[in-house]
């Protein structure tokens, strides 16, 4: 997947991390980790912010208001980017300020003139680290207002017993097998469990308690988000 400035508002780099940096005579390029991409992006399929895989940033006919700046140090020290502001777009010249720290003491701010820029990553490896803490607000908002669904929010102990037993029961033919997963509901009724899955969808699924050797156990039902999971719970249509 490739983009350029256009979609830089849809990208979010708080806590990204330097793994490589390339100083060429027209161009920087940094290979960052941990660079999440909202639903916003063209180039995002799923309803969520969803972590791209190492992604490659180039910056093209770029000038940076430090001289002799060691941009290897960047790579080299593991920074993180904790901060990205835009100071100036005219004249088809773009400039941004970028917070970056590594550890309690290093902090650097960097400001970067360029005259456009290219990011180019292949997969998306999770959904983005913030996903998870507002489907788990989301979902524990809706089991409180609604009460006759009879469904329980499961605290950290019980949703990472549900996500062990899930990982115990799934055959390597199944599905979800290999998909890392968090769960945040179970019903009171049955062994009916809501997981927020990795590869950007959410799913409920019956587990059996038994190890599985068959494709099609546990069952499950498959949703594009949270909301979508919900409703199906709500009108009794799972």
């Amino acid at each position: 997947m490739k983009t350029d400035y256009k979609d830089f508002k849809y990208l979010d780099f708080h806590d990204s991390y330097f793994c490589k940096v390339e100083v060429n005579s027209d161009s920087l390029v940094w290979v960052l980790e941990r660079v999440n991409v909202s639903s916003g992006c063209a180039l995002n399929p799923y309803s969520c912010s969803m972590m791209a895989s190492e992604m490659r940033v180039e910056f093209a006919e770029y000038s940076i208001a430090e001289n002799n700046f060691d941009f290897f140090r960047l790579a080299e020290e593991s920074f993180d980017i904790i901060n990205v502001e835009e100071l100036m777009a005219a004249d088809e010249r773009y400039t941004y300020l970028f917070c970056m720290c590594q550890g309690a003491e290093g902090y650097i701010e960097l400001e970067i003139t360029f005259s456009n820029i290219i990011f180019e990553w292949e997969r998306y490896e999770a959904k983005a680290w913030y996903v998870y803490s507002e489907e788990k607000s989301y979902v524990k908002e809706f089991i409180t207002n609604n009460p006759d669904i009879e469904w329980m929010v499961l605290n950290s102990t019980q949703g990472s017993k549900m996500v062990m037993e899930l990982h115990r029961e799934l055959s390597k033919s199944h599905l979800l097998y290999g998909i890392e997963a968090m769960a945040y509901a179970k019903s009171e009724f049955n062994d009916d469990v809501l997981f927020s899955m990795d590869n950007g969808k959410c799913v409920i699924v019956h587990l059996t308690y038994a190890k599985e050797t068959m494709e099609n156990y546990p069952k499950f039902l498959e949703f594009d988000d949270i909301e979508s999971a919900l409703d199906c719970i709500l009108n009794g249509g799972y």
